[in-house]
């Protein structure tokens, strides 16, 4: 090899590394110190979305009528309500929202047991936020299920904006009493 290829290989080895840092940065919960930050029960706003994560339980399946769902190990569910502030239409996708525990490690939100439990209580008109919109002015009720290992405790919740490009986020500090629900598979 050449020190011109060298010199260029090199290059290219520093660039991917500084991009990977980036990218590992970008995606643990610490977070900047102007982030907002709330209890279960209060309100973070993200750009122009309101969260409120009302209630957290865990159950082993979501679900009902032919559409029930089961963990690896336990779903964890949060209740939310989303609204829109803003003046124009948002739209959101699957990766909105994400789960961290104590030790950075993060869960995604499980869209089809997402579905499935908000199907079973009876919120399947909203049950594809997280891959639909809120209007201006817009209030919905909703869940988020994530598949995590039993026994996690101080969990997470981080929402994102759904503009796009934003890194604009909040997070949500979830109860370590979740509350095991026995056989909630309609339930959820």
């Amino acid at each position: 090899m050449t020190k011109t290829g060298f010199r260029k290989a090199l290059t290219l080895v520093m660039l991917l590394s500084v991009f990977g840092l980036m990218i590992v940065g970008c995606s643990s919960p610490g977070g900047d110190a102007g982030e907002d930050e709330a209890k279960l029960g209060e309100t973070v706003t993200v750009e122009k979305i309101t969260y409120t994560a009302n209630d957290v339980s865990e159950a082993k399946k979501v679900g009902g009528e032919g559409n029930i769902n089961t963990a690896q190990e336990t779903y964890l569910i949060v209740e939310l309500k989303i609204e829109n502030i803003g003046e124009e239409r948002t739209e959101f996708d699957g990766d909105m929202a994400k789960l961290w525990d104590i030790n950075d490690q993060a869960y995604d939100l499980d869209l089809e047991a997402t579905a499935a439990a908000c199907s079973a209580s009876g919120i399947a008109d909203v049950v594809n936020i997280w891959f639909g919109g809120l209007d201006p002015g817009q209030t919905i009720q909703t869940k988020a299920v994530f598949d995590i290992p039993q026994g996690l405790k101080e969990m997470k919740l981080e929402v994102r904006s759904p503009i796009i490009g934003s890194e604009e986020r909040a997070f949500i500090l979830l109860s370590e009493d979740t509350g095991e629900e026995e056989g909630g598979g309609g339930e959820h």
